[in-house]
């Protein structure tokens, strides 16, 4: 069966102390992860996964600023960032989590993160 995905699209499942989110990415640029959780609400990566169907160079954003490196990704190649007690990045207060591809592919994107005001 051939199936065809176009577009971006976005999953969020709850934990009482961690949330994992899924984004589907197919845009050059940013994609929303997770929206700004409010003032002095910062979102603390703990764990990740990116699998892209191009070649992109991915960074992880906190608004429109750089948190991660730029990650160059192989086609139908993609990396994890295992789950890390003290977070791998973080944003600002109030920012959105964001995924920057430097090419319009279809990249999937997993994230484990968690609210912290610190």
């Amino acid at each position: 069966v051939a199936a065809t995905q176009s577009g971006t699209w976005t999953a969020v499942i709850s934990h009482p102390i961690a949330t994992q989110t899924l984004v589907n990415a197919s845009v050059a640029g940013q994609t929303v992860i997770v929206p700004a959780q409010g003032a002095g609400v910062k979102v603390l990566v703990a764990a990740a996964h990116v699998m892209s169907w191009g070649a992109p160079v991915v960074e992880f954003r906190g608004g429109t600023t750089p948190i991660s490196p730029g990650y160059p990704v192989a086609t139908n190649g993609g990396f994890v960032l295992p789950l890390n007690d003290l977070g791998w990045f973080k944003t600002a207060a109030n920012a959105t989590l964001a995924l920057n591809l430097s090419a319009g592919v279809t990249t999937a994107c997993q994230v484990v993160w968690l609210r912290t005001t610190d």
